[in-house]
């Protein structure tokens, strides 16, 4: 379930205004849930509470500590590489955030990132890829992990190593039947 990396994987930056966000929100492709409502620490906040240091760009996260579930528009499976987190104020309040991934196949994946005592967006690697759904919420009574600069691709449905080299061997392997076949009737 590791997949390298994809030239087709889009950088999710949540470029939302400051407040509450209807449910789901839709970018790249992508559709992010929690009951009842998100929130983004965007442009126009009267605090720093948001962890993304860029003026006009935002972070988002889900409202009154519910669970964020992201999932393909289309419903298909999906690469999930990296994603940005810091904690609900940005205050370098040290939080668990449990994800919960499911795969095409049904099966489930839990997994547990601790955000340190520094203020700010911290990197998560992944490296999952043919998920059909990823869940992430805190563990502690926080509202939610805000998140940014999240890596995702749709296609990003790995193809077997293997199946290049099986390809280009029977392509050979026509081949020189077919070079046989012309040499047999000459």
């Amino acid at each position: 379930m590791v997949f390298a990396g994809s030239a087709n994987a889009a950088t999710l930056t949540f470029d939302l205004p400051y407040g509450e966000i209807p449910s789901p929100y839709i970018e790249n492709g992508f559709s992010f849930a929690s009951p009842p409502s998100l929130f983004s620490w965007g442009p126009g906040a009267s605090s720093p509470y948001g962890a993304d240091p860029s003026t006009s760009s935002a972070t988002l996260l889900a409202n009154y500590k519910q669970a964020v579930k992201m999932t393909a528009v289309s419903g298909g499976p999906f690469t999930l590489t990296r994603m940005d987190l810091a904690d609900t104020y940005n205050s370098g309040l040290v939080d668990d955030v449990e994800f919960l991934f499911t795969f095409a196949d049904n099966t489930t994946l839990s997994s547990l990132a601790t955000l340190d005592s520094t203020p700010g967006l911290q990197p998560v690697t992944f490296l999952l890829s043919n998920l059909i759904s990823a869940e992430w919420t805190v563990t502690s009574g926080n509202f939610g992990p805000q998140v940014d600069n999240l890596v995702a691709d749709v296609s990003g449905v790995p193809v077997p190593a293997a199946l290049p080299l099986f390809v280009s061997a029977f392509a050979a392997f026509g081949l020189i039947g077919w070079k046989r076949r012309g040499l047999a009737t000459s």
